[in-house]
């Protein structure tokens, strides 16, 4: 079969795990963090690092294309190349079962309380985070930052932190655009925003988000929020 564009580097899950120094015997509740699109990924590392140093192990997995998953090279040329839908079609379906890894990687930690599994996920982690949520049901509760609906929207933006995957949607051709549409709506959160409503009205999710985030803007996480009957304020 054909290698897959991404390269050999991404097809291993990577990821980074903070442990506390002191676990109870009984297993200490744990966190999934799901890191932000761009960046070097200090942002979800502090927030994992956060978790451990009080006490909860915490396990950022690295999304494919990002951070050690990275192909050899330009990221932004491989992206915005011939071969630049295929790598956004290949890093967003690798995403459900990468995280399934994960979470079956946290729940068999030595000191973790399989039963009290959680989530926070970051603007693209956020938006990610949904589904992954939404068909897991070995994670408890949730917490979405700077997130919101309508993921292929998002990604399309006039904005220069989506430039290289807008030029891959925009590049694709009809084959590939119908596989980008059809990874996107298995992606899209407002699809799953039915299936948490028990999950919401059992106060197991929360949405932190901001009135000049550039990325997603307020129309799009109050869409999410809507859709999920969160009460905002």
């Amino acid at each position: 079969p054909q290698e897959a564009p991404l390269g050999r580097e991404a097809q291993q899950v990577k990821a980074f795990y903070y442990k506390p120094k002191v676990l109870p015997k009984e297993g200490a509740p744990a966190v999934l963090c799901m890191h932000v699109l761009g960046g070097n990924g200090q942002i979800t590392k502090s927030i994992a690092s956060f978790f451990a140093d009080h006490g909860l192990p915490a396990l950022m997995p690295q999304m494919a294309l990002f951070l050690n998953r990275r192909p050899a090279g330009s990221l932004k040329n491989h992206i915005m190349g011939p071969d630049g839908p295929r790598y956004i079609s290949d890093a967003f379906r690798a995403v459900p079962g990468d995280v399934k890894r994960s979470v079956d990687f946290l729940a068999s930690r030595p000191g973790v309380d399989p039963k009290r599994l959680n989530l926070i996920g970051t603007s693209l982690g956020g938006i990610l985070g949904i589904s992954t949520f939404a068909n897991d049901k070995r994670l408890d509760k949730a917490v979405f930052l700077l997130a919101g609906g309508g993921i292929k929207e998002i990604l399309q933006q006039d904005n220069p932190e989506v430039t290289p995957i807008r030029t891959a949607f925009q590049n694709a051709t009809p084959e590939q655009a119908a596989q980008l549409d059809k990874i996107c709506a298995y992606l899209e959160p407002m699809n799953y925003c039915q299936s948490l409503a028990e999950r919401v009205r059992a106060e197991r999710i929360k949405m932190y988000n901001a009135e000049l985030d550039t990325l997603v803007p307020p129309a799009r996480s109050n869409a999410l929020a809507a859709g999920l009957g969160l009460k905002t304020g």
